[in-house]
């Protein structure tokens, strides 16, 4: 191929910018087009030809000529005989022609099929972005656990697309992708996060998709041509696909806004979201007063249930909760989404609950019913914080593995520590494992030794206090102390805080800070 000059860069990002993306880096851009250095001067603008585009090197916009014929070699040239009639120099490049369409569909399935192989971290790492954009969308921890699902299945969709030639019409939204949309609906988040998430995605996507066409030995109108399919196939996969969610969305949304149930919603999200200058109510409009103590509840099922049946049986045991608390009315029921709901109860002048019978009527069902419970708080701002107090236990309860916590409650001794230790998981992990050490793996000894270890520091380091607690022999206790030491390398006393710390954290958020495995060649002693 003749050499590129300077007018290469601006084909190449016209070329680009014709797939409706922002021109990449100028390393990516060398890579699709094998630009070469140019003459800091240049006598004439050098014009490049490619399907039937005059491409100026400098100055005014490409403009379109007739269709040229191609050489021998698959080479596009201008029509006409005497090349210079333009008053500049001209060097051709192979057009599409060159390209066939069975060599561009192999590499573009390669491709897909590389990142198939990849799909849980590429499903994070989307994910990652689309929390990073959209603050709205990653408050909720079933929210980002239905959009990694979502992702992972627009994504394994894509793919397939891809591989195996598939037209975007004949593609069905996953029904994951749908839920999603639905429970954005559901929670009053704006259709526009909607749209937002799908346009940062397919970005995200075709970054990497760039990264992978850039390291394949491939000719680079190949190249660049490859790049036009995947865009043209991702992109018509969206457009597709966004209807699909978009409509579900809207009729979701027309759906709960009409029932009793969403009109309660809005009407309880509008208080909640009221400043510390707003006007209090006293009353919500919906027959419970505000001008008293309340208990907040945040109730949810597994994800399996039936979702007319889930909601069916989390009234019923919001209900049943606040008659065996002695609620002096009925419990205020808002339904979140199909699995989850929020509750106050009212309490009237009484200040205390009986936290040990609200986990005994929780945990004596024969289902998976879930609770996390806020403080009993008094009047309009009461009301706020008790609920803001449930979604923190919520969010703790959420991370324990494999199965969240069936009762939290947010006055639990260490929750809210948990809570703060959870903000940053990675790191929380890397110093759990350099603190406590072999403690930290995930495994049955280890666990009874943390447990071990949490009652013997609770209890003031008592042997006996914590053997009590524990029901255990004193000797037991005494031994298993001494044992947790040795493997921690030093007497508990000597590191007091940073291994109570570390214990609760593993005590609260289970296996999401926890190391499986985690041992140490060397011998741990004490000094």
């Amino acid at each position: 191929m003749q050499a590129v000059r300077k007018g290469a860069l601006r084909e190449g990002a016209f070329a680009v910018s014709l797939l409706g993306g922002a021109p990449p880096s100028c390393g990516i851009l060398k890579e699709l087009i094998a630009c070469k250095p140019c003459p800091r001067e240049m006598k004439k603008p050098t014009v490049f030809v490619s399907q039937g585009q005059a491409l100026p090197g400098w100055g005014s916009r490409p403009q379109r000529l007739a269709r040229p014929a191609a050489d021998s070699c698959g080479t596009s040239v201008l029509p006409g005989s005497d090349r210079s009639a333009y008053g500049c120099r001209v060097e051709t490049r192979p057009g599409p022609e060159a390209c066939d369409t069975d060599s561009v569909d192999h590499c573009a399935a390669e491709m897909a099929a590389e990142l198939s192989s990849q799909i849980a971290e590429e499903t994070t790492r989307i994910r990652e972005i689309l929390e990073s954009g959209i603050p709205e969308i990653r408050s909720d921890a079933r929210l980002r656990q239905l959009l990694w699902d979502s992702v992972k299945g627009n994504l394994n969709a894509i793919l397939h697309t891809l591989q195996f030639d598939i037209h975007a019409e004949r593609v069905e939204a996953p029904s994951a992708a749908l839920e999603y949309a639905r429970r954005l609906a559901q929670n009053d988040i704006p259709v526009n996060s909607l749209v937002r998430a799908y346009r940062l995605g397919q970005t995200a996507f075709f970054d990497q998709a760039l990264v992978l066409i850039t390291r394949r030995a491939l000719a680079p109108e190949l190249k660049l041509t490859v790049a036009h399919r995947i865009f043209t196939v991702v992109s018509g996969y969206i457009d597709w696909i966004s209807q699909q969610v978009i409509g579900a969305y809207e009729e979701e949304r027309s759906r709960w806004q009409d029932s009793s149930s969403g009109m309660r919603a809005v009407r309880v999200r509008e208080i909640l979201a009221a400043t510390e200058d707003s006007p209090a109510p006293s009353d919500l409009g919906l027959g419970y007063g505000l001008d008293q103590y309340h208990l907040a509840l945040i109730l949810w099922s597994p994800e399996h249930r039936a979702d007319d049946l889930a909601l069916g049986e989390l009234e019923r045991a919001a209900h049943s909760i606040a008659e065996h608390l002695g609620a002096v009315r009925p419990p205020l029921f808002v339904a979140v989404d199909r699995l989850s709901a929020w509750t106050w109860i009212p309490l009237g002048e009484r200040v205390q609950v009986d936290r040990p019978s609200i986990a005994r009527k929780v945990t004596g069902r024969g289902d998976r019913l879930s609770v996390a419970a806020g403080r009993p708080a008094s009047g309009h701002r009461g009301f706020r914080t008790s609920h803001e107090q449930a979604k923190v236990a919520q969010h703790v309860a959420m991370l324990h593995k494999p199965h969240p916590r069936r009762v939290t409650f947010h006055e639990e001794p260490g929750l809210a520590v948990a809570d703060l230790l959870a903000k940053d998981l990675d790191g929380t992990r890397a110093w759990v494992l350099e603190t406590l050490g072999p403690l930290a793996a995930d495994s049955e000894s280890a666990a009874r030794s943390r447990e071990t270890l949490r009652a013997y520091l609770n209890c003031g380091s008592s042997h006996k206090a914590a053997a009590a607690s524990l029901n255990l022999h004193y000797n037991t206790v005494k031994y298993r102390v001494r044992k947790a030491e040795q493997e921690l390398g030093a007497a508990v006393a000597d590191n007091r805080l940073a291994i109570e710390l570390a214990v609760l954290a593993c005590h609260w958020l289970g296996r999401a800070v926890l190391s499986p495995g985690a041992t140490f060649p060397e011998e741990r002693a004490l000094p």
